[in-house]
């Protein structure tokens, strides 16, 4: 339980600096995102007992999907980033801009979910694949949540609105 604790605090931590620096390195981001992947693989080691005939399988899927997830990563800190350095003079437009490009990566992001989750569910057991996708989903939900609540909402006078 305290591995999971521990790993909680490091997602929200990472969340947080990272929605707030926009000057953060790709450098940084890659060690980050490589620590936070390497914590998240032994969470779901000791969360998924996999029998030793698909632990081989459940691996090679899940080390595909984190590549993916990776790629992904990135293209959401680069919107991040957008929005951080655009907050101040923000207007409908760029606004606009930024919620169509967020929308569409929620989307991949849960397109990429459902594709693995599919594929473990062939592949290994109804068992393995659930609990890969609850365990994903509660990481990306606790993520999600760590970032907006560490970005600036839109103000009024921003949008216009008096």
């Amino acid at each position: 339980m305290k591995k999971y604790i521990l790993f909680i605090a490091f997602a929200i931590t990472f969340g947080s600096y990272t929605s707030a620096q926009s000057n953060l390195s790709k450098a940084e981001f890659e060690l980050y995102q490589s620590i936070y992947g390497m914590e998240k693989k032994s969470v779901m080691n000791d969360y998924i007992d996999i029998e030793d005939s698909n632990k081989s399988i459940f691996w090679e899927l899940y080390d595909q999907y984190e590549a993916e997830r990776e790629e992904l990563g990135r293209g959401r800190m680069k919107l991040l980033y957008d929005y951080v350095e655009n907050y101040e003079e923000m207007n409908d437009e760029k606004l606009k801009e930024l919620m169509k490009q967020a929308i569409a990566k929620q989307k991949k992001n849960q397109k990429l979910l459902d594709k693995y989750y599919k594929q473990m569910l062939k592949q290994t057991s109804p068992q393995v694949a659930t609990k890969f996708y609850q365990l994903e989903s509660y990481f990306n939900s606790l993520i999600r949540i760590s970032i907006i609540e560490s970005l600036p909402f839109i103000q009024k006078k921003q949008l216009g609105i008096k």
